[in-house]
């Protein structure tokens, strides 16, 4: 007979100080570069997770190198640990890259992975998201499992200048369903519709011309207006694609 599981999200946000972690350094250094899982799974002895980095070339190249360094932890927020692990690069452009992790025998982990299955058990999801001095964790677990226990495991294994804090999520949030679809677009194009939407050129009517806002961007008008238009054709297209 099909039982029914209810499962929950909880956001756990590590908050890094300068010079505590080198990877998240480079982050901080390199505010408009984003990195978000689009895959991320863990058992007891094996995790598996995909990224995707989203920024301008030189920025990416820097953290990338530092990613793929077999020598760090990526997911530890205590000391590093010394598990084993491998890195791939699925897919490289100027304005994003795809990367692969696979990390074995995990036991040895001070990572939210790690302990969340130590804490929860199996069937359990991860998304995650970097950017400046933030590595959050959103988590999604069956409804009966208690999260209190996590919460004070991973606390208590923080190293000097981390914080964490954790949040409820009411209502599920789409498990980045919108990730493929930022990757084609280029770090240009992204900055142009985010200052598009966040100063009200898609509103009805207008609250922003495209000359005010290539003025906003210090970005000439034909310039704005070709990524507007190049950015909006592929959002669309994807769009498309998806509908039934």
């Amino acid at each position: 007979m099909f039982q029914s599981t209810h499962m929950r999200e909880f956001v756990f946000t590590l908050s890094y100080e300068r010079g505590v972690d080198t990877l998240v350094d480079a982050f901080i250094d390199h505010p408009d570069v984003k990195a978000l899982s689009t895959t991320c799974v863990a058992t007891a002895e094996h995790m598996w997770r995909v990224d995707n980095l989203l920024g301008p070339e030189s920025a990416l190249d820097r953290i990338e190198e530092l990613f793929v360094d077999e020598s760090r932890c990526n997911e530890c927020h205590a000391v590093s640990c010394d598990t084993e692990r491998s890195y791939e690069v699925l897919d490289r452009a100027p304005t994003y890259r795809v990367l692969y992790t696979h990390r074995r025998e995990i036991r040895g982990c001070h990572s939210i992975p790690y302990l969340t299955v130590e804490h929860v058990g199996s069937g359990v999801l991860f998304e995650t998201e970097r950017t400046g001095h933030t590595y959050e964790w959103t988590v999604l677990m069956p409804d009966d499992t208690g999260v209190g226990g996590l919460y004070d495991a991973v606390n208590a294994e923080l190293r000097d200048g981390v914080t964490l804090n954790l949040e409820h999520v009411r209502g599920h949030q789409g498990w980045r369903a919108e990730t493929l679809t930022a990757t084609e677009l280029s770090h240009d194009q992204r900055n142009a519709i985010k200052a598009a939407v966040a100063h009200g050129y898609y509103e009805t009517p207008r609250e922003c011309t495209i000359t005010e806002l290539s003025e906003r961007l210090d970005v000439a008008r034909s310039t704005l207006q070709y990524r507007l238009q190049r950015a909006e054709s592929q959002l669309f297209a994807a769009v498309v694609d998806e509908m039934p």
